[in-house]
C-alpha cells in the first residue's frame, strides 16, 4: 500500500512542479501586457527646509546636494532606462 501511495505523491507532485514551471515560464509576459513604461523619475522635494540639519550640516550645502547633485542622479537614471529600454 505504501508503494501505491508514494506513486500516487510523486506524480502529483510532478503534475504541480510542471504547471509551476510552465506558469512562470509565461509569468513575464502576461505581467509586461498590462504595464505601460514611462519612464519618468522625478526627484522628490525635500520634506525639509536646506537649513533644518544646521550645525551638522550648512544650509548652502544641501541646496548644492540637493539641486544639483541629487537631480542629476534622477536624470541620468531615467536616460539610462530609456535608453536600455528597461
Amino acid at each position: 500500500m505504501s508503494h501505491q501511495s508514494s506513486r500516487r505523491n510523486f506524480v502529483k507532485t510532478s503534475g504541480k512542479a510542471g504547471l509551476a514551471i510552465g506558469l512562470a515560464a509565461t509569468l513575464p509576459s502576461v505581467l509586461r501586457a498590462g504595464v505601460t513604461a514611462t519612464n519618468e523619475f522625478q526627484q522628490q522635494a525635500l520634506p525639509y527646509m536646506y537649513n533644518a540639519l544646521e550645525p551638522s550640516i550648512d544650509a548652502l550645502t544641501m541646496e548644492i546636494h540637493y539641486s544639483k547633485h541629487a537631480a542629476a542622479y534622477a536624470k541620468s537614471l531615467g536616460e539610462a532606462c530609456t535608453a536600455e529600454g528597461v
